[in-house]
């Protein structure tokens, strides 16, 4: 469900805006929109700050930060930036400076918003012109209505009456977001067990092994328990959602041992078996009587009947365009679609890797920035060096500055260009170039494969609500046909001993 959070941002301004537009959660930049000024830390913060001079210059807040998020699966990134700029457009007008950011990295997708607090055109603050009055008419209360009057427009779900829902709080939720929830955390650790179990059995051996305990009583009304090291009672798997109860556990199994051992005949699907192939290229002779024409031997394949990869969604409403738009966007399969339902680790998805190579280009980039700083502002160091006495003191009160920067880049550059020897040799500028251009080369091979496997995950988040929704109609049905089965059974074996 779409939820809106709004708070000022009284210092570091620049990482907040370096925060929300960087490049990994943003799709490259592709997601990011700016209004009246730049996309850049400090550009931006230097342009908000010329527009707040204007101002009285009494408020301490620098600017307010606007976080809207969606229910995963509910929406795509390209929608969640027009519903975004809409919002914006609605709240802000062309009155205020902002940049809009739509973040990827998460299940859910979500905007940042981050609004100069002074008006461009009045000068007068964000809270004299929203913060006034009742509270029902304050900025915060103005946010969350035009966020869910938009969202309502575009038939996505929003929290009607957030006061009278138990099941998560407020405080949960958000900890949820930030990766803080316990429960969050035992959902995510019984989910990665999942990926790696073979049955129930080996699922509640690697919770042990993973320090989860567990109880299960299949004759309960509540079957199965958790408890993670450090919580103080169990939790029913009922309570962290129906994707963690004993039977949809043995589904999910299921489903991914059938992902795994599909990769593992891919080339049997594609392939004719080699015994068939020989049978084909060899045939037995038949025999023939004198001067009989030999019988023509037919080397057409057997036919086979064509799995239908798609054949138990095939029932739900608009099936066929829902299949037509993920193949387009290359989720071919329904186990595929499935492997994004389940957070299956997928190879692809690189964005660890990406995430390490940015740190060590950015490593790379400010050691030659150094190395060159530093050869740079040599001569006055040598200079100085060079003099003696009252001559060398004087000297250095005059350059004090430049002399304490060169010792301190000096010694920056000594610790860290310790991993790029070559040769147990110190490298040189050349050497880190090249580094440099083989990191981004191989960053920018990961980015590709990594935005193709982006493109799948939110095709397949389109979809995720409507597929499982339609998953457990059925399964509510085959449960709801068992259960008829199994009266009806009592009823014949009751009057068989009549």
């Amino acid at each position: 469900m779409a939820t809106t959070k709004l708070h000022g941002i009284r210092n570091t301004l620049s990482k907040s805006i370096e925060y929300v537009i960087d490049p990994r959660k943003t799709r490259n930049g592709t997601l990011v929109i700016a209004n009246g000024c730049s996309a850049s830390g400090q550009a931006t913060q230097a342009q908000f700050e010329t527009v707040r001079k204007q101002g009285s210059g009494r408020s301490k807040i620098l600017a307010q930060h606007i976080i809207q998020s969606f229910a995963p699966g509910e929406i795509t990134p390209e929608q969640a930036q027009l519903v975004g700029l809409e919002f914006c457009q609605k709240l802000l007008g062309e009155d205020y400076q902002y940049i809009l950011a739509t973040h990827i990295d998460h299940d859910h997708i979500h905007n940042h918003i981050i609004v100069n607090n002074t008006n461009s055109n009045t000068h007068r603050t964000f809270e004299t012109e929203f913060n006034q009055g009742k509270k029902s008419e304050r900025a915060w209360s103005k946010v969350r209505e035009l966020s869910d009057e938009i969202c309502k427009k575009y038939s996505l779900s929003v929290i009607d009456e957030p006061e009278k829902k138990k099941a998560v709080s407020h405080f949960e939720r958000d900890m949820q977001k930030e990766g803080k929830s316990w429960k969050e955390k035992l959902r995510y650790r019984i989910a990665e067990i999942v990926c790696n179990s073979k049955d129930l059995a080996d699922f509640f051996s690697q919770c042990t092994a993973n320090e989860i305990e567990y109880v299960y009583k299949p004759s309960n009304k509540y079957k199965l328990k958790f408890r993670m090291n450090g919580q103080e009672r169990f939790t029913r798997a009922e309570t962290l959602g129906e994707e963690y109860t004993a039977e949809r556990i043995v589904e999910q199994i299921e489903i991914i041992q059938k992902v795994n051992q599909s990769k593992r005949n891919i080339a049997e699907i594609s392939m004719p078996r080699v015994a068939e192939t020989s049978k084909l290229q060899m045939p037995k002779t038949p025999e023939v009587t004198p001067f009989a024409p030999t019988p023509q031997i037919s080397e057409t394949k057997p036919t086979e009947k064509k799995i239908d990869v798609w054949a138990d969604i095939r029932g739900m409403r608009g099936a066929d365009e829902m299949i037509a738009d993920l193949e387009s966007a290359g989720v071919m399969t329904l186990d595929m679609l499935k492997s994004f339902m389940w957070n299956i680790h997928h190879d692809d998805d690189h964005s660890d890797e990406l995430e390490s190579h940015s740190k060590d280009i950015k490593a790379v980039n400010t050691l030659i920035s150094k190395m060159k700083h530093l050869a740079e502002i040599e001569l006055i160091y040598k200079e100085y060096k060079a003099k003696s006495g009252w001559s060398k003191s004087r000297f250095q009160k005059k350059n004090a500055d430049t002399i304490e920067d060169y010792e301190n880049t000096k010694k920056y550059i000594l610790e860290h260009r310790k991993p790029y020897y070559v040769d147990d040799k110190p490298p040189t500028m050349a050497d880190l170039k090249n580094k440099l251009n083989e990191l981004k080369s191989e960053y920018n091979t990961l980015a590709a494969e990594y935005n193709n496997f982006m493109t799948r995950k939110t095709a397949a988040q389109k979809y995720t609500r409507q597929v499982k929704h339609y998953f457990d109609e059925q399964h509510i049905k085959r449960e709801r046909e068992r259960s008829q089965q199994k009266l009806h059974s009592q009823k014949r074996n009751k009057y068989t001993l009549e």
